[in-house]
């Protein structure tokens, strides 16, 4: 079996390993794929994206967000690829690096609104105001909750975002979100 076939079957098997649960091994087996081809690899965003899922997974941050990052440079900033590396500077406290990341989802998202796609952009606000409101930034986080309301967000958008965030009672927003 040539190194290629060997490294493709091993990130074939790490994979199944992530989809399992078992993220020890999965890391273990992307690890051993790139030993066996790096060449293959050094270009393949669902890799480094794979490979990310599983360092964060066993708490490995700084090496998720490097892995997150290479699949974020590969995929262009595709949304997916841009969510991932946002989440993962979020769990890392980054969160100047998450808002940044964000932003640059609701300007692409801003593109598309005369096709008329929303759920997206209000997805991408909430999203920004939780980080907003981790990071201890409390007037950008209702800023960023009213233009969520304004672009459509339900009820229920902004009700699980209170059941994550308990405070907001404090602040009105909810009699304003809600009235």
């Amino acid at each position: 079996m040539s190194n290629a076939n060997h490294a493709n079957k091993l990130a074939e098997t790490a994979s199944k390993k992530l989809k399992e649960g078992n993220y020890r091994a999965a890391l273990d087996l992307f690890n051993e794929s790139l030993k066996a081809d790096a060449k293959m690899f050094q270009n393949n965003v669902y890799f480094f994206s794979r490979r990310a899922e599983a360092n964060k997974q066993l708490g490995n941050i700084d090496e998720a967000i490097r892995d997150a990052q290479r699949a974020y440079e590969l995929a262009a900033g595709e949304v997916y690829f841009s969510q991932q590396l946002a989440a993962l500077y979020r769990a890392n406290k980054q969160y100047d690096q998450a808002l940044a990341l964000m932003q640059s989802l609701i300007n692409v998202h801003e593109e598309k609104v005369d096709q008329g796609i929303r759920g997206a952009e209000i997805y991408d606000y909430l999203e920004m105001a939780a980080i907003c409101h981790e990071a201890g930034k409390l007037d950008k986080r209702d800023q960023l909750l009213r233009k969520a309301a304004e672009l459509g967000a339900t009820d229920i958008d902004l009700l699980a975002y209170e059941l994550l965030y308990e405070d907001l009672e404090e602040t009105g927003l909810l009699e304003e979100f809600f009235s």
